[in-house]
């Protein structure tokens, strides 16, 4: 005999879950529109990007809205749900990323390819937001926009499947079935997920912005409204307040659109708005009549469901998926120098539309028909995704480093000189070029491996970054954090050879392989103190957080005064932002005066920044690539990278502090700054030096050191 207690409950899951529903398809159009108008470079819907934020929602609460009906059913088999993922959701998103990675072979600079294929390889594995996130927290990484970029939030979406019906279907058989646990559960989750977004965004937005446990929440909302509407029905049957609702919600998602802009702290608690209004509307299109367009007599109900809606709706998948390469790829291809021109964008966002109508046709609905052979059932359908996720990796991964060993140069040979004899120019780059085009971003100093150069998260100074003869060790012992010295350091450690310290940003990092090299051969040891991010000079940041900036600054400030270094060198991003020159004046003057006597400070003049002109935001490594053969396209004016304004103010503070001012623009440019010199590269990316050239400088920086330790 059948067990009439859950009869009902099976019934309000099915109304639940509901079929077709005109409202979301509507919904679905208003997000990848706003993506795409965004995307396009239309300056007034600053804030389009929020469209990513209503798809999570939508897909929080369908996928919940259709386990809920399974487990309540009895009928939910995990297999069987996660075939049905991928047989919709793989076939159009591999498609475009297999043409992607085709084109870019094609068609763009061969030193791009490399990461092309990782970011490929990432996508077919399902992780490409956590590549985004990683590279988005590494100073090294390549700033120039990915081709696979928008797969960010598909990678989400895609973890959120693989993990929210485990732990559905685990509160479900420990709770035996009890819906206010299940919703309980959820809403702590969404809740955590929440407070831990708020976290990231103030202290690394780019996790934040990224990863599942920040962003799972909003996921989480469309959740707990699918929940709310099981354990409360009647949520859906009181038509009264919907049409308010409706109004309400699709204000929210409009307003934050054209509010927002990139500088939004996203996603704080701003993403709360278009989520909360996309939730709303949902809401308010559930009742009697749902699934038919009427939306329980609502006017935006009515609106959602009309044809053109309804067709963005239906291609909203496959037109996110093919509007991005079609807006990056020629841009990529025609260099960074000039973005493309609105009328342009807008005619790729056009063109977009016709080609996801082709993919929606042709690749997505084929294939997730049962009808194909590898979607049959869900022992085939799994097995060759995962297959083909393998077989991608083990041909993508080996193909970039091979690419990467691929020699990329004109041929003819550099002249091999020193900094000391002040080399050239070269305009060509050289077939004994050092490093290679190819390896120019990991010829990087070895305190970004051992951990020495902190990251922007950091204060606390650590005890094993004294560079001797005998490679690093120990300072001296650390304090746990508000005990002890204020530093962690104490002065017995700072044995001669004289000791030098190194104090900055990534900037000052760059120096360490200079300085190391006259610790390796004895004549120095050198505590490395750098952090990125964070200036030397007392100016105010965003990213990180000032208070980190300031709380290291201090502590390192407060070791530099128990060591008492013979020359402590400071080195800062100057060329880079806006920050005016007397704001950079008052802040170095504010850290010269902190470091006493016997101390002398040494501030190094900061690198040209190729970083604010558009045609080498990837690099000047990647312009050399374009140009093997003749690279004076690649040599910028001096004017153009160096602030010259902030150099002249640094420079005087510097003379009226004592301090001295180590201009290496000197040897770095003359009316151009050439990106090599003799057969060295200089820059592994747009403002860092290369390790290798770091090291041409030792001489220098040896001199430096013996002319201010020579009254010692």
């Amino acid at each position: 005999m059948p067990d009439v207690r859950e009869a009902p409950r099976r019934a309000d899951a099915n109304r639940a879950s509901a079929g077709f529903r005109t409202d979301i398809q509507g919904l679905r159009a208003i997000a990848v529109l706003l993506v795409v108008i965004y995307h396009a470079g239309v300056s007034q819907l600053s804030g389009g990007f929020i469209g990513v934020d209503v798809f999570f929602v939508i897909s929080g609460f369908l996928i919940t809205s259709h386990l809920v009906q399974r487990l309540e059913g009895g009928g939910l088999r995990l297999s069987d749900f996660y075939a049905r993922r991928v047989r919709r959701l793989l076939p159009a998103a591999w498609t475009v990323a297999v043409l992607t990675v085709v084109f870019g072979v094609a068609f763009l600079p061969r030193i791009v390819l490399p990461d092309l294929l990782t970011e490929a390889a990432a996508t077919i594995a399902y992780i490409p937001n956590m590549l985004f996130a990683w590279r988005s927290t590494d100073y090294l990484a390549n700033e120039s926009p990915s081709a696979f970029q928008h797969y960010w939030s598909l990678g989400i979406e895609e973890q959120f499947y693989l993990f929210w019906p485990l732990i559905l279907l685990l509160v479900w058989r420990m709770c035996r079935g009890s819906r206010p646990v299940l919703f309980a559960t959820t809403a702590v989750i969404t809740a955590a997920s929440f407070v831990l977004g708020l976290w990231l965004t103030e202290w690394r937005e780019p996790w934040a912005f990224f990863l599942l446990p920040s962003r799972a929440w909003e996921l989480g909302v469309g959740a707990l409204l699918a929940l709310a509407l099981v354990l409360w029905p009647r949520l859906r049957e009181d038509a009264r307040w919907k049409p308010w609702l409706a109004w309400l919600g699709i204000a929210a998602v409009g307003v934050t659109a054209f509010v927002y802009t990139s500088a939004t702290p996203f996603p704080g608690w701003q993403a709360a708005v278009p989520v909360i209004g996309t939730a709303l509307v949902i809401l308010a299109g559930t009742g009697v009549g749902a699934g038919t367009g009427a939306q329980s007599g609502t006017v935006l109900g009515r609106v959602l469901a009309t044809a053109p809606f309804q067709f963005f709706g239906k291609i909203s998948y496959s037109l996110y998926l093919v509007h991005w390469p079609l807006l990056i790829l020629p841009q990529a291809v025609r260099g960074w120098g000039d973005p493309l021109p609105l009328p342009v964008t807008l005619a790729l966002g056009a063109l977009s539309i016709p080609i996801a109508w082709l993919c929606w046709r042709f690749v997505e609905e084929p294939g997730r028909s049962p009808k194909r052979w590898w979607a049959a059932s869900s022992r085939r359908s799994l097995p060759v995704a995962l297959a083909g996720a393998v077989a991608f990796a083990l041909a993508a991964i080996p193909a970039a480093n091979a690419l990467n060993n691929i020699p990329l140069d004109s041929g003819k040979q550099g002249e091999q000189t020193t900094l000391a004899l002040h080399p050239t120019g070269t305009a060509f780059v050289p077939n004994n070029l050092t490093p290679s085009l190819s390896r120019a971003e990991d010829d990087n100093p070895i305190i970004y491996d051992d951990g020495c150069h902190l990251d922007q998260d950091t204060t606390e100074l650590r005890d094993d970054c004294l560079f001797t003869s005998a490679g690093n060790g120990p300072v001296a012992q650390v304090s746990a954090s508000g005990g002890g010295s204020a530093t962690g350091l104490s002065p017995e450690s700072a044995a001669r050879p004289p000791l030098v310290v190194l104090f900055g940003n990534s900037h000052a990092a760059s120096w360490f392989p200079a300085l190391n090299e006259l610790a390796e051969r004895d004549e120095i040891a050198l505590l490395s103190l750098t952090k990125s991010s964070c200036p030397s000079a007392d100016v105010s940041v965003t990213t990180p957080p000032g208070s980190i900036c300031s709380e290291w600054r201090d502590n390192v400030l407060d070791a530099i005064s128990e060591l008492k270094p013979a020359v402590v060198f400071l080195g800062n991003n100057t060329n880079m932002g806006k920050t005016p020159p007397e704001e950079w004046s008052e802040g170095f003057r504010s850290t010269i005066e902190r470091i006493e006597p016997p101390s002398r400070v040494v501030v190094i003049e900061d690198v040209p920044n190729f970083d604010d002109l558009p045609e080498f935001e990837e690099g000047p490594d990647v312009c050399l690539s374009r140009n093997l053969d003749d690279t004076s396209g690649c040599a910028p004016a001096a004017e153009d990278l160096i602030r010259a304004d902030v150099n002249d103010a640094v420079r005087d503070t510097a003379e009226r502090t004592g301090a001295r001012y180590l201009p290496v623009t000197d040897w770095l440019c003359g009316e151009t700054c050439p990106p090599i010199l003799g057969n060295t590269l200089v820059y592994r990316d747009s403002h860092h030096l290369t390790e290798t050239f770091s090291r041409e400088f030792a001489p220098i920086f040896a001199d430096v050191i013996r002319e201010e330790t020579a009254s010692d």
